[in-house]
């Protein structure tokens, strides 16, 4: 580390980057309803089932904090990437549904959208592709 650079600052998992802004911070205090449930594999009984998906109103901060697991509950949070050997547990569908249903047909708002790039994109083809 160059002398009189900052050491990186987290919250949780995630390294913060940027400057916060009044309309960054106004966003954090907005209201979304996401849907919160459970995935471990095809077909495994512990999956959350359709209409069973938990509709949960936060904010953005609250969301992006998300919260520590204990015995009977996972760890789940936006800023959180607890490692496992396996990648099952807490999933969040971005959006609401009728009935708590996770399917396409039932979605009747979508908040934000999720991108999961590992596979070597260039940053700029994807804002591209967007």
């Amino acid at each position: 580390m160059d002398v009189g650079s900052e050491a990186p600052e987290y919250l949780n998992d995630a390294e913060l980057m940027g400057a916060e802004t009044p309309a960054f911070n106004e966003m954090l205090g907005k209201q979304t309803t996401l849907l919160i449930g459970n995935m471990w594999g095809a077909k495994d009984r512990r999956n959350t089932q359709d209409g069973d998906w938990e509709s949960l109103t936060l904010t953005w901060g609250q969301w992006i904090q998300g919260q520590d697991g204990g015995k009977n509950s996972p760890t789940w949070g936006f800023s959180r990437h607890p490692e496992d050997k396996h990648k099952a547990g807490v999933s969040m569908v971005l959006g609401s549904s009728i009935d708590g249903a996770r399917k396409a047909k039932a979605m009747d708002t979508m908040y934000a959208m999720g991108l999961d790039i590992d596979s070597g994109a260039k940053l700029d083809d994807v804002i591209q592709t967007l």
